[in-house]
């Protein structure tokens, strides 16, 4: 059976649209909005509850940046992380800073350039249906150059158990 493609997998997202690298007006100062924005910063503060916060990640929508039709990512200590955004102001921050990584599955690096294509997607889909789908050990990387970022890795609890690279190998039995 083949595999899934990466944008089969986003398929309840809206069509892909364009952010301006520059802060949208009225944007760029809000950050993370809801539960997400409150659990990043109670996280970053040193009282949050991780799993307050893998829950408000879970339950919002996230703009993930596209690039010749894959999902923009980086691999960094053997892990792909796939760019995930809050909002357009933390999207417009990554694109201004020039986005590093490539599209999921390629070798393309980018080129700055005004406008940063995405789509949206459930952060449970995100978590349970696309890093799967990567193939090799892979976790969401959510605002990385805003002022909250904060990594999902590949870990039991947080992706499923067959893409979690924390879960033991089964034992077999010596015969």
């Amino acid at each position: 059976m083949p595999q899934p493609r990466l944008a089969d997998l986003v398929a309840d997202a809206e069509a892909p649209a364009a952010a301006p690298c520059g802060p949208l007006p009225g944007r760029a100062e809000e950050g993370a909005s809801g539960a997400l924005a409150a659990e990043l910063a109670r996280l970053h503060a040193g009282y949050g509850d991780p799993d307050e916060l893998l829950d408000a990640l879970r339950e919002s929508v996230l703009l993930v940046p596209t690039l010749e039709g894959g999902l923009r990512a980086a691999t960094s200590g053997g892990v792909r992380w796939v760019f995930a955004f809050s909002d357009e102001g933390e999207l417009a921050r990554f694109a201004a800073a020039g986005g590093p990584g490539s599209a999921v599955g390629g070798d393309v690096a980018p080129t700055p350039r005004e406008d940063v294509d995405y789509v949206t997607v459930h952060g449970w889909r995100l978590l349970d249906e696309v890093v799967p789908a990567v193939g090799t050990p892979a976790g969401v990387a959510l605002d990385v150059a805003g002022r909250l970022p904060m990594l999902f890795p590949p870990v039991t609890g947080v992706v499923p158990d067959t893409a979690a690279v924390d879960v033991a190998a089964p034992r077999r039995e010596d015969r």
